[in-house]
């Protein structure tokens, strides 16, 4: 991958997992600018922006969170530019400063390593650097921000041992939660990052689920009791077979939906040999009255085509009703007899079917090649 790939990866990749709530408020200021001429409402929608925090607990040095404060930057400084315009320059405010109201430490971040913790937090002020040259290159006049008081919080910590509740604040607004954790699957994490998950989930673990779920139930439980909505990057395998209902079902259960969601993608890896990991891209909402929204990816590579969403989003990414398929034991079937998978003590041989009557026999007069490998104790 190419130096301009990678920029182009992560921008977009930033980009998607942000993208509803950062196109939902510019939809809502350009209709402001174009259709009204009040001041009101513009300042609402400032001060609507501000009210807001927005966190992304496994942020690493801070790309998600950098992109998402120079947009929302972008946004407010229209804002501002058409309320003076309207205002006059005898009606706005003489420092810029008053005017101004997002604000970097309204962004949070959790990162388990000392080192992109500390870059994380320095990009932000280098961030807030440059919307501050953009809002005095349109206003004449930039934000104060020396002394520095003013600082995004980047908590260096195990995203999955901290008590969130504490770490974040609850805002006059919503708490807006997104980002890329680490997937990691049940065969490759050690027995530290399965307590983690087991800790993350409580009750509902299964040990079916990625790591990086542990993340979706840390959000779950913190947004049970605050306005707020959120999205991750994740492997694709979240939403094929046994993790599906291990996932969704709690979080269905707390009353979230799909609001968002792009199917599976490719991202690749800058590491020698070049793996790739498939990706899909998931937002939850509790809104009952959202759209939901559905891209797929013909090209793994390529660029996200919109699809036409009927029914509904579900699980497994498709356009349907909200249906999971769960591991059961029983036949489906009342007509059909039990079946059940015998091991024969030779390993040439393929499982066989049975059914229980069968299996009666062989317990009564058992034949050697008959009896499960296990119980005979042959390995």
């Amino acid at each position: 991958m190419d130096l301009n790939q990678s920029v182009r990866v992560i921008w977009a990749l930033t980009r998607l997992v942000y993208f509803p709530s950062v196109a939902e408020y510019r939809k809502k200021a350009d209709r402001l600018i174009a259709d009204t001429e009040q001041t009101g409402p513009l300042r609402r929608l400032q001060e609507e922006i501000a009210s807001n925090i927005y966190v992304d607990p496994a942020c690493g040095a801070g790309t998600f969170l950098n992109v998402a404060y120079a947009q929302l930057r972008e946004i407010e400084t229209d804002l501002i530019v058409e309320r003076r315009k309207r205002e006059g320059a005898t009606t706005g405010a003489l420092d810029v400063t008053m005017d101004q109201m997002l604000t970097i430490d309204k962004f949070f971040g959790f990162e388990l390593n000392w080192w992109p913790a500390k870059i994380a937090e320095t990009a932000m002020f280098l961030v807030d650097h440059q919307a501050n040259r953009e809002l005095a290159a349109r206003t004449g006049q930039a934000p104060e921000r020396l002394p520095i008081t003013l600082t995004a919080k980047i908590t260096h910590g195990n995203a999955l041992r901290l008590d969130w509740s504490s770490e974040l604040p609850t805002p006059p607004g919503k708490t807006f939660i997104f980002g890329n954790p680490p997937f990691l699957g049940h065969y490759t994490r050690n027995s530290e990052q399965a307590e983690d998950l087991n800790t993350a989930w409580g009750e509902d673990v299964s040990g079916r689920l990625d790591y990086v779920t542990g993340w979706h139930a840390k959000t779950k439980d913190l947004l049970a009791t605050r306005p707020g909505e959120f999205a991750y990057v994740t492997t694709n395998s979240i939403t094929q077979g046994l993790p599906v209902p291990a996932l969704f079902g709690p979080l269905y259960r707390e009353g979230w939906k799909i609001k968002f969601a792009h199917r599976t993608f490719a991202w690749d890896s800058e590491a020698p040999g070049k793996a790739a990991v498939h990706c899909v891209i998931v937002g939850f909402t509790k809104a009952p009255s959202a759209r939901q929204q559905l891209w797929d990816y013909p090209n793994v590579h390529g660029e996200p085509v919109p699809q036409r969403v009927v029914t509904g989003v579900n699980a497994y990414l498709i356009d349907g009703p909200d249906l999971m398929v769960k591991a059961t034991t029983k036949p489906l079937s009342p007509h059909n007899p039990s079946r059940s998978i015998w091991l024969h003590a030779s390993r040439r041989r393929a499982p066989r079917v049975q059914s229980q009557g069968r299996q009666a026999r062989v317990w009564q007069r058992p034949r050697g090649s008959e009896v499960p490998s296990a119980l005979r104790g042959d390995v």
